[in-house]
């Protein structure tokens, strides 16, 4: 019961899969109420230097912006 619980929420929470799927995720959280959206990049891969491809990636699929990402360490 708790595993298929925190699936669920999972599920709710985290836009993952396919490309189609994951570019239709933010406008499912608007047309739900949101009016702003956090984007974070998981990838499981665990090093320290910031996604910038899949942070492209995730603009390209989204139709979010393309600005330069600050240099690691850096505060916008």
């Amino acid at each position: 019961m708790l595993h298929a619980s925190a699936d669920r929420l999972v599920d709710a929470l985290v836009a993952w899969g396919a490309d189609d799927a994951i570019s239709t995720r933010p406008a499912e959280f608007h047309t739900a109420g949101a009016d702003h959206l956090a984007l974070q990049i998981i990838s499981g891969e665990g090093n320290e230097a910031p996604p910038h491809a899949e942070w492209r990636r995730l603009a390209d699929l989204t139709g979010g912006t393309q600005d330069e990402a600050p240099p690691h360490g850096a505060r916008p």
